[in-house]
């Protein structure tokens, strides 16, 4: 049997170079029906590359050296919107996923690149929180192959369109 060839991937927090893909993928179609500007947006990437905002680290994953995939994280402090999801047992972190490269769609990437780039670059973390829109089915489906489970469904503060998404939660220890 013919074995597929390997895909490195490697993940890296963005830079000043990645700052006009980063513009391209927030404007794609199947980006931007699911981003709320008042959640991620190219101003929150603009004030992390000009060092005024810290909530957020801004990743980028690379397959074979090809940006194709963003990802914001932030840790989820006690006194925080998400502070009853938290671990009981440790750090707990948030994660969004944006797939920006269309030639990487459909393509199966997705659930083994978010499981990669949490243990390459979470080690200490013992849940992660992630909240897809109720709306985005494709997505919720991506997580659940990543190990997320479905904890409950919220209007999140900070969505100004109100909708209604999927709170889900992985426990690293038990799929990653």
């Amino acid at each position: 049997m013919m074995q597929a060839p390997s895909l490195a991937l490697s993940f890296r927090k963005i830079e000043e170079r990645d700052r006009a893909i980063l513009k391209k993928w927030l404007a794609e179609d199947h980006v931007c029906e699911f981003v709320d500007p008042n959640g991620c947006t190219f101003d929150n990437i603009d004030r992390y590359l000009t060092g005024k905002e810290q909530i957020f680290d801004h990743w980028i994953a690379c397959m074979n050296n090809v940006p194709f995939c963003y990802f914001p994280t932030s840790i989820v402090k006690e006194v925080d919107d998400y502070a009853k999801y938290r671990s009981p047992k440790g750090k707990t972190i948030t994660l969004d996923v944006i797939l920006g490269n269309k030639d990487f769609l459909g393509k199966g990437f997705a659930a083994p690149t978010i499981k990669a780039f949490l243990k390459t670059n979470f080690p200490d973390v013992k849940r992660v929180l992630i909240d897809p829109e109720i709306g985005n089915p494709k997505a919720i489906h991506v997580y659940e192959k990543a190990g997320f489970i479905k904890v409950e469904t919220y209007i999140p503060n900070w969505d100004s369109k109100k909708r209604l998404h999927q709170m889900m939660h992985l426990d690293i220890n038990s799929a990653v």
